[in-house]
């Protein structure tokens, strides 16, 4: 399954649970798939023959995917109990991607859309959060941003008492 928790584990003992998160997973691993088709396709094109170069790329997206190369709860029993190790370990992996893969950012490579991702990503989380502060003072405070990077509420948008963070999990890491 997706998350190997031993949360998560107990609940997929229920079918409901388990016949979702398995849709859930194909639906993933269907567009997962897709992407990397696509960038495979133009590598090839580039005339990229290198098997590396094609591992690199898979998993860049792997890492995008929150499907990290490394399982801290097979290092730590008990690691991974009320989260799963691998989608936090694959936080960092996306962050050092652009700087550890095969390839060129100027060419197909899975170095440009490890890149690639991390500034649209960065550019996206900083031009809606820009545009929700400003608009949230002008709908009379019903809406704000904390811009204060030593608040554990930095760059999550807060509405009344409910925050929602649009950081994916990378909150903690940016607030370092």
């Amino acid at each position: 399954g997706l998350n190997k928790s031993r949360v998560a584990q107990r609940a997929t003992r229920f079918r409901p649970i388990k016949g979702s998160e398995r849709a859930y997973a194909t639906t993933l691993n269907v567009q997962g798939m897709g992407v990397f088709e696509k960038y495979a396709q133009s590598m090839w094109d580039a005339g990229i023959r290198s098997e590396k170069a094609y591992k690199d790329l898979a998993q860049v997206i792997n890492h995008a995917r929150g499907y990290s190369d490394i399982n801290p709860g097979q290092i730590i029993p008990g690691f991974n109990t009320f989260f799963s190790g691998r989608n936090m370990v694959s936080r960092f992996q996306i962050l050092m991607d652009p700087l550890t893969r095969e390839g060129s950012l100027f060419e197909d490579s899975a170095r440009q859309l490890a890149a690639k991702n991390l500034a649209s990503f960065v550019a996206g989380n900083a031009a809606l959060l820009g545009f929700l502060g400003t608009t949230g003072a002008l709908a009379g405070g019903a809406w704000s941003v904390d811009a204060d990077p030593r608040s554990t509420d930095f760059g999550k948008l807060r509405v009344g008492n409910t925050r929602i963070d649009t950081l994916a999990g990378f909150g903690p890491i940016v607030r370092l």
